[in-house]
């Protein structure tokens, strides 16, 4: 700790906290700052309604329960308000929670059963039941929530996030007719290939560049990002078009190369974690399993896009782990 008392974290050097791990599985270098997604903020105004708006390094956070002229622990969630972007505090030793604390939750789309953030592990797997009649009705909607007494169950607050009265939680998707055939998917992958220029990269392990792409009409980015790119080989100008990009993510390609280590752009789907990955070498699509890194899990991240690791699995055969999101690397 500082000599000022606060607690800080380390992280490796994309941005994963390594605390509590054990020194032979943390990486050759590691840095003093804060992961991804925590944050540590002195709060220096009084909170309105038990809520304070906090503004640090550009970024502004919506945190409930802040006591003025403290240091905050600030787990921050992937839900953005227009103002600020959501967090909650907790306690980086002894318990980290108490009870009346307001924390953010999606409601899972099944069941009842939800994490918090545990600095223990770094992960969100301290296990929290949500208890509302409303549930239902509530599927995958952000809402703040209010801890027990017994810090295992949590109850909705109506008052700080009512739900609205047009909300429709997602359909599940409906599965296609066994009568019809399905569309070969070699054919769909290869129609989206196209020439970049300009590799550049912009991250090491796994490997992303930054990349040009041609301009065919006024509305289309040039400006792209690559996954599964090796610079030295000789089809390093052909991609693959994952996705093309908007405004808040760049236009994403895929490489034409299929090993263990190379990172991929994939869709998590709204059901399972399944998701097709394209060997060029066979022209085929093989099915792998994605899994959840400490900051990223696939239950929040269903039907968007993510950038996740091949990897060799002992159970699976193989995995695509979470690394980061593309719009981690929209600027």
């Amino acid at each position: 700790m500082p000599r000022d008392g606060t607690f800080r974290y380390i992280s490796s050097s994309d941005g994963i906290m390594i605390n509590h791990m054990p020194a032979g599985l943390a990486p050759g270098t590691v840095t003093v700052k804060n992961p991804k997604n925590i944050a540590q903020i002195w709060i220096d105004s009084r909170p309105s309604k038990g809520r304070v708006f906090v503004s640090s390094e550009h970024q502004k956070y919506c945190i409930f329960g802040a006591v003025k002229d403290t240091h905050a622990n600030v787990f921050l969630t992937n839900w953005n308000t227009k103002k600020a972007r959501c967090g909650y505090t907790f306690s980086p030793i002894e318990d980290p929670y108490t009870f009346g604390t307001i924390v953010f939750f999606r409601v899972p789309l099944k069941g009842d059963l939800t994490h918090l953030f545990n600095p223990q592990s770094g992960k969100e797997d301290y296990p929290v039941r949500l208890v509302d009649q409303r549930i239902e009705s509530m599927r995958g909607f952000w809402s703040a929530w209010e801890l027990q007494e017994n810090l295992t169950a949590a109850t909705f607050r109506a008052d700080l996030t009512p739900l609205p009265a047009n909300y429709a939680p997602p359909r599940p998707k409906v599965k296609s007719s066994a009568k019809k055939k399905p569309r070969p998917k070699t054919s769909e992958h290869c129609a989206r290939q196209i020439k970049i220029n300009s590799l550049h990269p912009i991250n090491i392990e796994p490997m992303i560049h930054s990349c040009v792409i041609p301009k065919n009409n006024s509305n289309r980015k040039v400006h792209a990002i690559a996954c599964g790119m090796d610079a030295a080989s000789t089809n390093s100008n052909v991609g693959y078009v994952a996705a093309w990009g908007n405004n808040s993510r760049p236009t994403m390609i895929n490489g034409p190369v299929y090993q263990y280590g190379m990172s991929h752009f994939v869709k998590i789907p709204e059901e399972g974690r399944l998701v097709p990955v394209y060997n060029p070498v066979n022209n085929a699509h093989l099915q792998c399993r994605l899994t959840d890194s400490p900051d990223l899990r696939v239950e929040d991240l269903r039907g968007r896009w993510v950038i996740a690791q091949l990897r060799r699995h002992e159970r699976h055969k193989r995995i695509l782990k979470l690394h980061s999101l593309p719009s981690d690397y929209n600027n």
